[in-house]
């Protein structure tokens, strides 16, 4: 995980008044498709930065290689380098390309 050069923020917790902010959300998004999916689990600031001026996309292009979703702003992965897009990542897997 990546956050290195960002300053701290403090927790803002869970309850019925407050349902977090996108950042959090977006940071819970990659460790749930980690753990079910297998994709990275890297939050690059890059990412992080895009939440924390408050402009989120969705829905999230997923990466033709490694299968990071990210902003549709970015038109490479900023993990692999890989290609970015509409339904790029689901296209290679019915295919059932490897990437080596």
């Amino acid at each position: 995980m990546v956050l290195s050069g960002m300053t701290a923020m403090e927790p803002t917790g869970l309850n019925a008044g407050n349902s977090g902010t996108p950042l959090l959300w977006a940071f819970i998004r990659v460790v749930l498709q980690h753990l079910a999916q297998g994709f990275p689990l890297e939050f690059p600031e890059a990412v992080a930065d895009i939440y924390l001026a408050g402009m989120p996309e969705t829905p999230l292009f997923k990466c033709e290689r490694c299968g990071y979703g990210q902003a549709r702003t970015f038109t490479e992965c900023v993990l692999c380098g890989g290609n970015t897009g509409e339904l790029l990542y689901c296209k290679r897997m019915a295919r059932g390309t490897q990437w080596n």
